[in-house]
């Protein structure tokens, strides 16, 4: 609003709109526009001429667009059609909503890099040889912290807690373990059994072999005491993760697992104490909060677009029915996204919030031009509508095709993943604004008309007489022409009463007889007015 305010500013101004800081010359000729308008024999003949011809040409090409869009609107709003575009739409819903329901969550970090970029097999190389074999088994990290190591619970419970992070897996795999390693190495050292825990640990991490296997993930201080403050262990799962949803599955059970164990228990906010992580749990936790968002970030964007619809729709019935448009688009572009091979990510996420608003924008420019216009019916204001706003709508859909159009050339996947949406939107956004809304509006559109005709509501008020007087006429047959006797009896006694009237000699009477007669008028001019208007009224 501000800019177009801006803009307003700068054409009073008389200033380019490419060079806002350079002014157009003023006329030439007498003086001023004004001038030009009030004296208009003052043109000269070429000027004339131009103008006329100008004024020719943009009259005709009105007419033909306007031409043109009634043709479609009269073919769109025929009883066949309509049923035919109702059921087609209704079929395609269908075929969006179970197209829906199939489509997954997951993401690729080659979709953001270019078409055969060398990072892509290093990335590729990573996932079948080291993230995940090809038996499905991953390896992790088990983290322990501010834990006193040198209690034996706590030792058994480090123990509790990695057998039911290995149980989450299909079967057990033996992993060399320090714990196991470390007290293998006391029980058979006596030598060692009066030590502290410090000194045997020192004593276990100077054999050659047991500092080459753990001697990088026990973190100890560096004072004397060579107290153990941080423990890291790997640990190996057998379980195939081949899709999102079990990835999501194996994030929430480690989680349950780590919160229910005894070490981590009254951290009042800290960090848990003992933990596992791997390193795509990033990547699943995207895939787990992913649907709530969407699914939140559409409720909200919905009711948003409904409260914008009632503040400038002047009737609930358009808000609605521009939200059912909206809600039934973005299902069917999520059952494009699966037949187009993709998934459900933050991509298509963004994308899918962003149709909303685009759709939107198509629909209630039809709903409101609907509320706007007053016809007989509502498919004449259907019609309407369409002359209406039916050619900016279709303008600004091709503009918008036109400006994505150059996404199809780009090299990387996500802008082609752009270019498909885009385009999905565009199309489904103009179909359903211009095929499936116009014909949804000639059935349930609401009879609110924001400034109705005067002259078509006289007229809907005789039709409507006319009908209930067509209704009503074989039951009032006998009693018309009961009514029309007495309309012939009234219209003679007038007439007898007139002519009495202007024949009566002047003589001692006159007055009374003047007095009569008009009494007499009046009498039969009552009864004349009050039958010729129920006549009216039932015929």
């Amino acid at each position: 609003m501000a800019l177009l305010v801006l803009d307003h500013e700068r054409s009073k101004q008389g200033r380019y709109d490419c060079l806002i800081c350079v002014k157009a010359p003023t006329p030439t000729f007498n003086q001023s526009t004004k001038s030009l308008d009030s004296n208009p024999d003052q043109i000269r003949p070429q000027q004339r001429k131009r103008r006329r011809v100008s004024l020719l040409a943009s009259v005709r090409e009105a007419r033909r667009s306007n031409s043109c869009m009634s043709a479609y609107a009269d073919f769109l709003l025929h009883p066949i059609v309509k049923i035919v575009v109702l059921l087609g739409f209704m079929t395609l819903f269908v075929f969006g909503a179970y197209f829906a329901s199939n489509v997954t969550v997951n993401f690729q970090v080659t979709d953001y890099t270019p078409n055969d970029a060398q990072t892509d097999r290093y990335s590729f190389a990573h996932r079948d040889f080291f993230a995940q074999s090809p038996s499905g088994e991953f390896s992790a990290n088990v983290f322990y912290h501010d834990l006193e190591f040198e209690d034996p619970n706590t030792r058994k419970e480090m123990e509790s807690f990695r057998m039911e992070l290995l149980n989450l897996g299909n079967h057990l795999i033996p992993q060399p373990y320090w714990l196991a390693d470390f007290e293998q190495f006391v029980r058979t050292n006596n030598h060692t059994t009066h030590l502290t825990f410090a000194q045997q640990l020192d004593l276990f991490l100077h054999v050659d072999a047991f500092q080459t296997l753990y001697g990088t993930d026990l973190i100890r201080s560096d004072d004397n005491d060579k107290k153990l403050l941080r423990v890291r262990e790997g640990i190996v799962i057998a379980r195939q993760l081949d899709d999102a949803r079990s990835q999501v599955d194996f994030l929430v059970e480690q989680r349950r697992v780590t919160v229910r164990n005894a070490l981590n228990q009254n951290l009042q906010g800290q960090v848990e104490r003992a933990f596992m992580y791997f390193a795509e749990f990033p990547l699943y936790a995207h895939y787990e909060i992913l649907p709530r968002e969407l699914a939140i970030a559409l409720v909200c964007s919905v009711v948003a677009v409904v409260i914008v619809s009632l503040l400038l729709l002047p009737h609930i019935t358009g808000a609605l029915l521009s939200m059912l448009v909206i809600i039934w688009v973005d299902v069917e572009l999520i059952g494009i996204i699966y037949l187009a091979g993709y998934n459900i990510n933050t991509v298509t996420v963004i994308l899918l919030i962003m149709s909303i608003g685009l759709v939107a924008d198509y629909c209630m420019h039809i709903v409101h031009a609907f509320l706007h216009v007053d016809a007989m019916d509502r498919r004449g204001r259907s019609k309407l509508a369409l002359l209406k706003m039916g050619g900016s709508v279709f303008l600004g859909g091709l503009s918008t095709f036109l400006g994505i159009l150059a996404l199809s050339l780009a090299d990387g996947q996500v802008f082609f993943v752009f270019f498909v949406m885009f385009v999905s939107m565009v199309l489904l956004g103009v179909a359903h604004g211009l095929v499936f809304l116009p014909v949804v509006l000639s059935y349930v559109g609401p009879d609110f008309v924001v400034m109705r005709n005067k002259m078509l509501e006289s007229t809907r008020r005789l039709s409507t007489r006319f009908q209930l007087s067509s209704s009503l006429k074989n039951d009032s047959s006998s009693r018309r022409s009961m009514m029309d006797e007495r309309f012939l009896t009234s219209v003679q006694g007038f007439k007898y009463s007139t002519s009495f009237r202007n024949s009566t000699p002047n003589n001692n009477n006159n007055s009374n007889n003047n007095r009569s007669s008009s009494s007499s008028n009046e009498r039969s001019v009552a009864n004349l007015s009050v039958i010729s208007e129920d006549v009216s009224m039932k015929a």
